[in-house]
């Protein structure tokens, strides 16, 4: 759904994604014809990529948006950068927006 917006390398959109009742943040970037998928941690109050908390060697930050600052002049764990934010689209829907009634 949300591959088509990522076009040029170094494209990048943070979305949540939800397994049964839990939630996660998901990083996602255009490198080369691949998306890579790095999943946002959250460790005491601080966000970090979870691929370089279980190497060890995660650096922290107070919200997601020092994260992606830091990481747009960083390389990230694939090698790359974060070179443009991807908007949401007019036509995406908030999961706060969907409502389902109970089928007996």
């Amino acid at each position: 759904m949300f591959s088509p917006l990522l076009r040029e390398t170094g494209d990048f959109l943070v979305r949540a994604s939800q397994i049964g009742d839990y939630y996660t943040l998901v990083l996602n970037v255009k490198n080369g014809s691949e998306i890579d998928n790095l999943t946002i941690s959250v460790v005491d109050d601080q966000f970090t990529l979870h691929y370089l908390l279980a190497k060890g060697n995660s650096v922290k930050f107070p919200t997601v948006g020092h994260l992606i600052k830091y990481y747009k002049k960083h390389r990230l764990p694939n090698e790359r950068r974060l070179v443009k934010a991807v908007k949401r689209p007019w036509w995406l829907v908030h999961h706060s927006s969907v409502a389902y009634d109970e089928v007996s």
